[in-house]
């Protein structure tokens, strides 16, 4: 494109063309002297950050060396004290762009400040992400998801000409819809998707499942080459899902709206790169050890070029398995899969917490259920909410409650509720679990 905007991010983009080849030793090595920059300059201007050992940090000769002199920060505290975060002055050539809130799936919002330099890497990775994908900017894009707060769309959606601005999207694209799910149901969406015809698809896993599962009842009136799914976790049998209803195989994005993109599907496989050019990417046991590659822990982030609310070894809340180096080469850390939320975690009479390995192949062996959810309302007691094709008989229930109990690792009482549909959280998001006890 001809576009000033659109060179300058073409050119952002050759550079990170290069740099996901670099080796891991080069990566690390960039990121420490960014992260010292940010630890100097969080020092100085931010008032949670005025202890910082900053000469020890400055010191560090690797970057878990420097990582190991900054605490870990509770993403509580960022909620409960956001102003302790906010510098007071911006490096030359910064300003502030702006707000970004989390979605509220956690039960917690926190709120950070922005910059023209975090937005500028943001717009850059999201173009990588569909470049990683395959995706043919001459063909178009729809976008189903909940809105950023104060986004009014008309309940038709919107139609835009190109897939998105200059500075994100720098090369000539097709025309893009976007629709609110805050405002459609999923029968809405399916005929909306009949109507537009996309040839690509961005929603959460949520979202694509429901329509998967249409899909096999009613043959779509369109044809997708492919879907993005972002916000929520992706499990194999998703995958499978869309890729034999809806003939499309699906590309994750891990991200969060306080970060950013953290992490993007590998373009040859199914584990995730870290973003590691903007945010450096922990996962931690409980005491804050790093995980070996198979491991499971906490995810802890600190991106890189967001000066005006630095954070640093941010705990997000996510829990998320450590990888191996990609058989791609490429040197960018991986994930091999993002597990989920902590307080999607059940616990257990002892308080101990555990991922509950669920699928709706546990129920339609016994009756239709289109949706789902579990919820612990105490240590031995779980609503299980079910939105089903067809009543539920009593013998059927008592099957269902059997095969429910015998998978999980301890016993509890469960209370079956039947709905006509089980709304998404306040972010726009699904959770198949959640734990409403105070222990977790």
């Amino acid at each position: 494109m001809a576009a000033p905007e659109a060179r300058d991010a073409f050119a952002f983009q050759e550079k990170l063309a290069q740099s996901q080849w670099y080796s891991r030793g080069h990566i690390e090595a960039y990121q420490l002297g960014h992260l010292k920059t940010l630890a100097r300059h969080a020092a100085r201007e931010v008032p949670y950050y005025w202890s910082l050992p900053i000469a020890e940090i400055e010191r560090a000769g690797s970057l878990a060396d420097a990582l190991s002199h900054i605490p870990i920060l509770p993403r509580d505290r960022l909620a409960t004290e956001p102003k302790a975060f906010c510098a007071a002055a911006l490096p030359q050539g910064q300003r502030r762009t702006g707000e970004e809130r989390s979605s509220g799936s956690t039960g917690q919002i926190v709120c950070i400040e922005t910059t023209n330099l975090h937005y500028g890497w943001q717009n850059a990775l999201n173009f990588r992400a569909q470049v990683w994908a395959g995706r043919d900017f001459t063909k178009s894009i729809a976008v189903v998801r909940k809105m950023a707060d104060g986004t009014v769309l008309p309940p038709e959606g919107v139609r835009q000409a190109h897939w998105d601005s200059p500075t994100v999207i720098p090369v000539e694209s097709a025309a893009s819809w976007y629709l609110n799910t805050s405002a459609a149901t999923l029968n809405e969406i399916w005929d909306w998707l009949g109507r537009v015809k996309p040839a690509y698809l961005m929603t959460y896993p949520s979202i694509l499942r429901e329509l998967a599962r249409q899909a096999a009842v009613e043959r779509p009136r369109f044809a997708l080459s492919g879907v993005t799914t972002i916000g929520e976790t992706v499990d194999d049998e998703l995958r499978a899902l869309s890729a034999t209803r809806l003939a499309a195989d699906v590309h994750d994005i891990y991200s969060a709206n306080e970060i950013g993109n953290i992490a993007i599907q590998c373009p040859a496989c199914r584990r995730y790169h870290v973003q590691a050019e903007a945010v450096i990417v922990e996962i931690v046991d409980d005491d804050g050890r790093p995980r070996a590659p198979g491991g499971k822990g906490r995810v802890l982030l600190t991106p890189l070029f967001n000066f005006a609310t630095p954070l640093l070894r941010y705990d997000i809340g996510d829990q998320a398995e450590q990888g191996l180096p990609c058989t791609c080469g490429r040197g960018l850390p991986t994930v091999n899969r993002i597990v989920g939320r902590t307080r999607n975690m059940l616990a257990m009479p002892n308080g101990e917490l555990y991922w509950p390995a669920l699928s709706n192949k546990v129920w339609q062996k016994i009756v239709p259920v289109r949706k789902f959810q579990l919820c612990q309302v105490a240590l031995d007691r779980i609503e299980v909410w079910l939105v089903t094709q067809n009543p539920v008989t009593h013998e059927q229930e008592a099957r269902m409650s059997h095969v429910l109990a015998t998978s999980l690792p301890a016993p509890y009482h469960l209370d079956f509720h039947y709905v006509e549909d089980i709304p998404a959280g306040p972010g726009g998001k699904f959770e198949q679990v959640l734990n409403r006890v105070s222990c977790a």
